[in-house]
């Protein structure tokens, strides 16, 4: 009885600012030791840091900043911004330290008041029993995050496997602070209206998810409580998705942030303005692309996990999680094509969607094996494969017999599931609102939009090589 005795009062001990908290190698009840070992258990790289070089990092970084004891100002709060800004994720875990100051930029605001909830582990109120719960409206301004088709949710992620509420230990709270420039949701709320205790926004490319209770993570509650293990581990994982390594840099107490962020794929001096815009542009349109690889992602990983047995309650096994998918293939022509539309200066695309929406007919036809006279993209090099499309286009015409009927011979043949025809309806659709029957009345549509579009084209090019592959 003596060691839980312990365990209990440790766990109703405020947590002070001193050195020994948050050691990473600690076994000791307030190390991260256990947090180390579920990560090695779900099989990802944990890479831990005592200080924050912004010259070492690059956008597709991973960050989870723990209990920092240093504020970023000046010049490494400038590269702070310009990191999510351009496409990295950063996660800050933090109660009454310096977490305020790391949040504040992505208008997320880190109270130092408890929120209230109904339940509490064992009957003390220092130890509120959480859950993700999202309302309906955090889900909806959140489904931009991930493409149409998506049946699963971040949240779901984030709530995967957990069969017990989540135990804080003298939390924090959240508020967003409602700005027009960031995109935020709470997914764990507390009962006060608008308080939260784990909330996400979207800041230019990147993502920001903020935690309001690090010592939810520390070795006496990863041990005692399973479910708190296995939210640890969806935490860590939860940025791992198609395109980006299962790998997260770990800054526990974290006392020093030296250097100067730049994206690793910035143009350099020496190359011409134009160049430099071209890169901006594709790097837009990579951002654009991911929203759409998102979901189909969290949608395999989570499918994959309604097969795991449901574990032990009287013991502490390893969370189990679903492992990553491979990168799907893509057509470099394509992009290369999209790359060139997208550096010019034009603000109505509808054009390059017409011609987006002939070179998806050819696809199809060539699925069913009807006859064609479309001239093959990657005939053409450089600037003329725009010249390919074009010739497609006026072949075929945006109004060509194809679109609905097709996609349904599709479906019916076995070519494709009635979720992928439903989604290839989709496309022709979108892409027919802006281009118009003939290549004049339709929508006026901007660069980014575009890039939707183009993401979504991608993804039927995809779709219909791997059909043409396996015959299926």
């Amino acid at each position: 009885m003596r060691r839980p005795l312990l365990l209990l009062v440790a766990l109703l001990l405020p947590l002070p600012a001193h050195a020994e908290d948050f050691q990473p190698q600690s076994s000791e009840w307030n190390g991260l030791s256990e947090l180390q070992a579920t990560a090695a258990m779900v099989h990802m790289e944990l890479d831990v840091a005592q200080d924050l070089d912004w010259a070492r990092v690059d956008e597709r970084s991973v960050l989870l900043v723990l209990a920092p004891l240093v504020a970023p100002t000046g010049s490494s709060r400038a590269s702070l911004k310009r990191f999510v800004d351009a496409g990295g994720r950063l996660i800050v875990a933090d109660d009454f330290r310096e977490g305020a100051a790391w949040l504040k930029p992505f208008g997320i605001a880190l109270l130092p008041q408890p929120g209230t909830t109904a339940a509490n582990f064992e009957g003390r109120t220092q130890l509120p029993q959480v859950a993700i719960d999202p309302d309906e409206d955090a889900l909806r301004t959140a489904r931009r995050w991930t493409s149409r088709a998506a049946s699963v949710t971040p949240a779901q992620f984030l709530a995967h496997n957990l069969h017990e509420p989540i135990v804080l230990n003298h939390p924090a709270s959240l508020r967003l602070a409602g700005r027009s420039d960031v995109t935020g949701v709470l997914w764990g709320r507390f009962d006060d209206p608008g308080l939260g205790w784990l909330a996400e926004v979207e800041y230019g490319s990147g993502r920001v998810l903020a935690l309001a209770d690090p010592s939810a993570l520390i070795n006496a509650m990863l041990t005692r409580l399973h479910d708190n293990r296995q939210f640890a581990a969806n935490l860590l994982r939860y940025y791992c998705v198609a395109e980006r390594p299962c790998h997260v840099t770990l800054l526990p107490s974290l006392a020093a942030v030296t250097g100067t962020f730049r994206p690793r794929h910035a143009a350099p001096p020496l190359l011409s303005s134009s160049l430099e815009r071209l890169r901006e542009l594709l790097r837009d349109l990579a951002a654009a692309l991911s929203g759409s690889l998102l979901a189909p992602a969290l949608l395999l990983l989570v499918l994959a996990a309604l097969g795991l047995p449901i574990l032990s309650l009287t013991r502490t096994p390893p969370p189990l999680l679903p492992p990553e998918i491979d990168k799907p293939r893509r057509d470099s022509v394509l992009r290369e094509t999209i790359g060139v539309w997208l550096s010019q200066s034009e603000a109505d695309f509808r054009r390059p969607a017409r011609l987006l929406a002939s070179h998806l007919e050819r696809l199809v036809a060539q699925v069913e094996g009807q006859p064609t006279t479309l001239p093959v993209l990657a005939s053409r090099p450089g600037p003329g494969r725009r010249g390919a499309l074009a010739a497609a286009a006026q072949a075929t015409g945006f109004g060509g017999q194809l679109r609905t009927a097709a996609v349904d011979d599709l479906v019916l043949r076995g070519h494709c599931s009635a979720e992928a025809g439903r989604r290839l309806r989709e496309v022709f659709t979108a892409l027919h609102a802006v281009a118009g029957e003939d290549g004049e009345d339709g929508e006026r549509i901007d660069r980014a939009r575009f890039g939707q579009l183009a993401a979504e084209v991608e993804w039927a090019q995809a779709l219909i090589q791997h059909t043409r592959s396996t015959g299926t």
